[in-house]
């Protein structure tokens, strides 16, 4: 078997996960040794395209994968090419679910994963009372949409301020790419300390990142996989996590501290989102409940070797299920049963 790389390169779009599922999956799969040429005129099986739907552009006559991934009750965006698809393959049910009204073809669940050498485990200790305790949030949209939690996890601080329960020594640290000013802002707020960090760091200095936190918070409202999630966990950090789309399919409650209580929220696009005269959309995500989501920090807060302990057994679960070398044996099967679908399917209706 030989797979043609249709689309290389390291972005898609605004997509910063979409653009390591292709890097990686391309790596792994040749290690895995899978002949890989990224040259249409070179003989090959399998065109490979990881990429947004609405920029899926299938190769003609050639037998076509799109590797896609949605993070809500239904796609964000969408395009008329994709029933052009042999095959559509997503990192996580809950993605599988949301194409089903979308796609007539085969969809498949490949999982994606972690680099075991650059995100080992780390061994972290209980600050004392006069030492921060420092909470960590990774994501990108802060100034864009809520999809990430952001202005979840800024509400859910303020309350817990407010109860009178916060202890003073912790400390909030955001790390994203999406705010203007300093590459590094500390505020002292009545709130507490929080840093805003938004330097373009290299993956070494974003595990040394992981490793300074106590504890990782994530509480998304969707996610096609969660990269940052499953990177903080196999590194042992104690992480908290909605329990909804693809986190359900990796991570429960032996590994850490699900977010449990929450409710489905609607939330508005336009599709495509490039035009402004587009029908505005709706799907759904899930929205943590904010006195929850407090009871969870409290707990990984006071009883912090239990929380150590859940971090350890993340960090296991993760290097010996969802590395990206398990990633690629799954994606290799793929790829050998869609060489049995014909070259063409029945295209799907675009909803978008």
């Amino acid at each position: 078997m030989k797979l043609l790389w249709a689309v290389d390169g390291w972005r898609a779009g605004n997509a910063y996960g979409m653009s390591v599922y292709r890097m990686k999956l391309k790596e792994c799969v040749q290690a895995a040794g899978v002949s890989v040429t990224t040259d249409p005129k070179d003989s090959h099986d399998l065109a490979i395209h990881v990429q947004l739907p609405n920029r899926f552009d299938p190769l003609p006559g050639d037998r076509n994968l799109l590797f896609t991934a949605t993070e809500l009750s239904e796609p964000l965006v969408w395009g008329e090419n994709v029933g052009e698809a042999a095959v559509l393959v997503v990192p996580c049910e809950q993605s599988r679910l949301a194409c089903l009204d979308y796609f007539t073809g085969p969809i498949e669940v490949c999982p994606l994963g972690i680099d075991p050498e650059l995100f080992p485990f780390y061994q972290r200790r209980k600050p004392a009372p006069d030492e921060p305790f420092r909470f960590l949030f990774v994501g990108n949209d802060i100034n864009k949409s809520s999809r990430k939690g952001f202005q979840i996890l800024l509400d859910a601080w303020r309350d817990w301020f407010r109860t009178g329960r916060m202890p003073s020594n912790v400390e909030l640290y955001v790390k994203t790419s999406d705010f203007p000013g300093p590459e590094v802002q500390v505020f002292n707020l009545p709130t507490g300390r929080m840093t805003l960090d938004t330097r373009n760091l290299n993956v070494r200095e974003l595990v040394s990142l992981y490793n300074s936190a106590h504890a990782f918070l994530f509480p998304s409202q969707g996610e096609g996989w969660g990269l940052t999630l499953t990177d903080a966990m196999a590194t042992g950090a104690p992480c908290a996590w909605t329990a909804w789309s693809a986190m359900l399919d990796y991570a429960d409650a032996r590994i850490g501290f699900p977010l449990t209580e929450f409710r489905m929220s609607p939330m508005r696009w336009r599709c495509p989102q490039d035009d402004p005269g587009a029908n505005e959309k709706i799907a759904y995500g899930a929205e943590v409940s904010i006195p929850h989501f407090i009871q969870r920090m409290e707990e990984l807060y006071h009883n912090y070797p239990a929380a150590l302990a859940l971090g350890k057994a993340a960090s296991e679960r993760m290097h010996s299920r969802y590395t990206w070398a398990h990633a690629a044996r799954k994606f290799v099967e793929i790829c050998e049963r869609a060489l049995e679908l014909p070259v063409l399917a029945e295209p799907a209706r675009a909803k978008c």
